[in-house]
């Protein structure tokens, strides 16, 4: 059992993302910060390096690091990747998560 799940639509734009950078990085970070008025909002961001405690997790040739904090709330996270004709986003079907604010920027566990 994989720690987290994506869509083809999600790591197709993963995908797409990284090779944009031109090979300055080599990860996606999927992880967790402080914040919105429910406690805890997900980030994605570009990696360059693996830090002590991370969990490396490869999913078709993507590589995807997870911080050791976040991990907790991560764990069965499924990610999709939204596009509409007003906007575009990747969204977070969390099985940890309890509950979320009234603008869904933040949850809580």
């Amino acid at each position: 059992m994989q720690i987290i799940e994506l869509t083809s639509q999600a790591k197709e734009k993963m995908t797409s993302l990284l090779n944009a950078q031109a090979g300055k990085y080599s990860y996606i970070r999927l992880g967790t910060r402080t914040k919105g008025c429910a406690g805890v909002s997900y980030k994605v961001e570009f990696a360059d390096i693996v830090d002590m405690g991370d969990e490396l997790v490869e999913i078709d040739g993507l590589k995807l690091v997870i911080d050791n904090k976040s991990l907790i709330y991560l764990i069965g996270l499924v990610v999709d990747f939204k596009e509409t004709e007003l906007e575009s986003g990747f969204v977070f079907e969390n099985p940890n998560k309890k509950g979320e604010c009234g603008c869904g920027e933040s949850f809580f566990v």
